[in-house]
């Protein structure tokens, strides 16, 4: 052009390109935020998580320096003269590539984690099985470009920049994303935050619990659940600057309010049934429900450990997360039976929990034991099987999937469904349930109603077993064949100084005192109560209507939270009933929860109690002859 414009001296001319490229980047990088900020909020929606899409984007910078340097090495053979507009097009397309890469090395350590690996076992294994998709994507990608990065044609110059910048932003941003991401997702969850040393200094105590330490060997990611802000609020430590007895007392109430107003069953089931929602399959369904009630009771263990809950107290909220667990694998295992068999027209259906879980006094690694009920009318029923083999088809895979929900007996032990005496099948309809204690039940059948809770029913089915239940318990039958029953079972012996389940006076001998007084004494009484909620609220109960001495009441009330508090604490902590086998502060916690000074002073407390228990029960068995007449 300046050889050109010698001839004519009056003209001139102006390149304005670079300023019409300064301009459309200076309209375009609002833009560009913008975008950014949609990556994030359409990243963190379905991820629930503000961190988690900050770390899939780590790998934006390196599109960047990818594009510059495939710029910087195209320029040589002169393929490109410089960074231009379709250049910056061309990094915004490796953006998205760069960001699907990022979420498939995610996607993999979430997998990992719900396996129950610790986070750096998952990134390293999610790196490692992701990292041939992602490479074979890359290569494939990068070869695919390389025509039209090599291309003389005139008509695609201007797709050139655009090509070099999505190709070499790939392969960079790739390898940034089996490298880098990893490494700076485990720097961020090693931040030493007060949550991190918080969670720390409660691992370091319970994990000496050899219940909890098999817990978190076997899911090791049970201890991030001490970081979570649902567990670390109700948190006090000891330099809030309070003395350690009011300090005790805030971690209590914090506690009990927390479990009793902000988490209580209703509030669980509202977290399963949006866990529920987004399983794909039953078994995504289990495993996701397992790991939330392992991490669930891992987290009140730890409440327990530290003191800031009783035993017997965590036994309701612990009850609440086996109810909710129930209810929506049986859900869940329902739509499976409907599905395979076709659907049930108009049934209804109702679990019952029985023995401790009845009454709400679970403790971890205790029994648990159900029993199934139905309702169908046989007219409107649209399954090809009849419903009997429908619901025990049904029965048995809820077995199948209650025993995948706590593995080694980790959380429950579970136990067969409740059948009567004679029965083969455990599914029973209400009409054949109600005709079984018709026929005369045993005294056995008799002390699974007293203590037998519904769980889940639909279809008015609840008030259907509760009529039969109370009319069951409410006939008259030959009490004094009862009462010899329930008194020829009564423990012998116990299992040593620190056995407060089978000796007499203990758990199990105070649990016959309570279905005596219903089964038998409250019955011969007109208007007493024939409902136990609760070992201890049904002895005060008996004392409020003169049907127990109160000092006897309050007694054995005394002697079953002790007895609760002790077996709750050492199921906890998973060793046998020898308290001299734990550690000197789980041995302080322990005493602190029983009202003890330390061991020694728990065993004789619990050696005095035990004898005072016994000695009120058999001058209670030896009170009451059994009669033979009945409704006396």
């Amino acid at each position: 052009l300046t050889a050109w414009f010698v001839s004519y001296q009056y003209l001139g001319y102006e390149i304005e390109s670079n300023r019409a490229v300064r301009e459309t980047v200076a309209s375009a990088g609002p833009l560009f935020l913008a975008a950014l900020g949609a990556i994030y909020a359409l990243l963190a929606i379905p991820l629930r998580s503000y961190h988690q899409p900050l770390i899939v984007m780590a790998v934006l910078p390196f599109c960047f320096v990818g594009a510059v340097l495939g710029h910087l090495l195209a320029m040589i053979p002169g393929i490109v003269l410089g960074f231009s507009m379709p250049s910056a097009f061309g990094l915004l397309a490796a953006a998205g590539v760069a960001i699907n890469a990022s979420l498939v090395l995610l996607h993999g350590v979430q997998r990992f984690r719900a396996d129950g690996d610790a986070v750096e076992t998952a990134l390293e294994n999610a790196a490692a099985s992701r990292c041939r998709p992602i490479l074979i994507t890359t290569v494939t990608s990068f070869v695919g470009l390389m025509p039209l990065m090599l291309t003389q044609s005139p008509s695609a110059a201007p797709m050139v920049p655009m090509v070099v910048s999505l190709a070499f932003g790939i392969v960079v941003s790739s390898v940034a994303a089996l490298v880098f991401v990893p490494a700076l997702w485990l720097i961020l969850h090693g931040v030493g935050t007060r949550t991190r040393r918080t969670a720390t200094n409660l691992a370091d105590l319970v994990g000496r619990a050899p219940r909890i330490a098999q817990w978190l060997a076997r899911y090791p990611f049970l201890q991030d659940s001490l970081e979570s802000r649902e567990f670390t609020d109700l948190v006090i430590e000891d330099e809030e600057g309070l003395d350690p007895e009011t300090a005790r007392i805030a971690r209590t109430g914090l506690v009990r309010l927390y479990y009793q107003r902000e988490f209580d069953r209703h509030a669980m089931g509202e977290q399963l049934s949006a866990i529920a929602e987004k399983a794909p399959s039953t078994d995504d369904l289990v495993r996701e429900i397992r790991n939330w009630a392992q991490q669930r009771a891992f987290q009140l263990g730890a409440h327990m450990l530290r003191g800031a809950v009783e035993p017997r107290e965590a036994a309701r909220p612990l009850s609440d997360i086996v109810d909710a667990c129930l209810v929506q694998t049986l859900a869940a295992v329902r739509r499976d039976v409907a599905a395979e068999h076709g659907p049930m027209s108009d049934a209804s259906l109702a679990l019952v929990a029985l023995d401790a879980h009845g009454r709400q006094e679970f403790a971890i690694g205790g029994s648990l034991k159900l029993l199934l009920l139905y309702d169908c009318p046989a007219a409107r029923t649209a399954s090809p099987v009849d419903a009997q083999a429908w619901h025990t088809s049904l029965l048995q895979r809820f077995g199948r999937v209650i025993g995948e929900l706590s593995p080694a007996a980790m959380l429950y032990k579970a136990r067969p469904p409740w059948r009567g005496e004679g029965h083969p099948v455990s599914a029973y309809s209400l009409r054949a349930f109600e005709e079984y204690y018709a026929e005369g039940p045993s005294a056995a059948d008799l002390r699974m109603l007293v203590h037998a809770r519904v769980v889940f029913a639909d279809g008015g089915l609840e008030e259907g077993f509760e009529a039969v239940r109370q009319a069951v318990l409410g006939r008259d039958r030959q009490l004094d064949a009862l009462g010899k029953a329930l008194s020829a079972l009564r423990p012998k012996g116990g299992q040593g100084q620190w056995d407060v389940l089978g000796a007499p006076g203990g758990l199990d001998d105070i649990e016959l005192f309570v279905e005596h007084l219903l089964l038998v004494v409250a019955r011969a009484a007109p208007g007493s109560a024939t409902v136990a909620d609760g070992l201890v609220s049904t002895l005060e109960a008996g004392a409020n209507q003169g049907l127990i001495d109160a000092t006897v009441a309050a007694d054995l009330a005394g002697a079953t939270r002790l007895w609760q508090n002790f077996d709750g604490f050492m199921r906890m902590v998973g060793v046998d009933q020898d308290p001299t086998h734990l550690s000197p502060e789980e041995q302080s916690t322990l005493a602190q929860a029983c009202g003890a000074a330390g061991v020694d002073d728990l065993a004789r407390s619990l050696a005095e109690i035990r004898q005072r228990s016994a000695a009120h029960i058999d001058a209670w068995f030896s009170m009451h002859p059994h009669r033979a007449e009945t409704g006396e």
